[in-house]
């Protein structure tokens, strides 16, 4: 079943981004037709694809989980070369997969370094781009380009990613909960969708023109792809 709602039901005060033209579905691969991630990978990339070539969209983007949900993806998180903390004050951050057009669909600003790509995959480089309440969080008085990030994305797997992530860019804070108008933003990550295990996955599209036809025009191209 194809879920449609409109994003700016899920705002409240100021999310960080412009929400007003934006509508969202999630969908749910069966496993028998997608029983891995390169099944997976084709599927967003046909849905995106197919999203883009409509009139009535300006921009799609794949993403989990949905700024501003109910709840928002908890990571530990620890500096490649640091000294690691005792388990009971471990740092944590919030964690979003997204695909590359994240930031035109969301509106969001770029404040240094480079945003995700399509050659960020499974078999590159791991990379992360952080935002500015990371940085203040985390690196108050150090760059934090080039600085790599032991996470813990899985949660069907104990204990911290294979590989450290390297920093590649930092973008500007977005609200990623349901929070208080004047909440201050909880630091975060983003991650390519393509390095992250990701069955469950929502797509965000901004209207090139009115929103009401957005929803007609998401059935129709999904319909196209599966």
């Amino acid at each position: 079943t194809l879920l449609v709602r409109a994003l700016g039901t899920l705002t409240a005060g100021d999310p960080g981004f412009r929400s007003a033209d934006i509508m969202v579905f999630s969908v749910q691969p069966l496993e028998d037709r997608y029983p891995d991630e390169k099944t997976l990978d084709v599927l967003r990339a046909d849905l995106l694809e197919a999203l883009a070539g409509r009139p009535e969209i300006a921009s799609a983007t794949a993403l989990t989980p949905l700024p501003r949900a109910p709840f928002s993806r908890q990571t530990t998180v620890r500096v490649a070369g640091d000294e690691e903390v005792p388990s009971e004050v471990t740092p944590t951050a919030a964690w979003v997969g997204v695909s590359p057009d994240y930031l035109a669909t969301y509106d969001i600003e770029l404040r240094s370094g480079r945003w995700i790509t399509d050659a960020d995959g499974r078999d590159a480089e791991p990379v992360a781009v952080v935002t500015e309440a990371f940085v203040r969080r985390y690196f108050p008085d150090r760059a934090p380009l080039g600085q790599r990030l032991v996470l813990d994305t899985d949660p069907s797997v104990p204990g911290p990613d294979p590989e450290p992530r390297r920093i590649v860019g930092v973008v500007a804070d977005v609200a990623l909960q349901r929070l208080e108008a004047n909440a201050v933003p909880l630091p975060a990550v983003y991650l390519p969708t393509g390095q992250i295990p990701m069955r469950a996955t929502a797509f965000a599209v901004r209207a090139a023109g009115p929103i009401e036809p957005l929803g007609r025009a998401i059935r129709e191209a999904v319909a196209t792809v599966d």
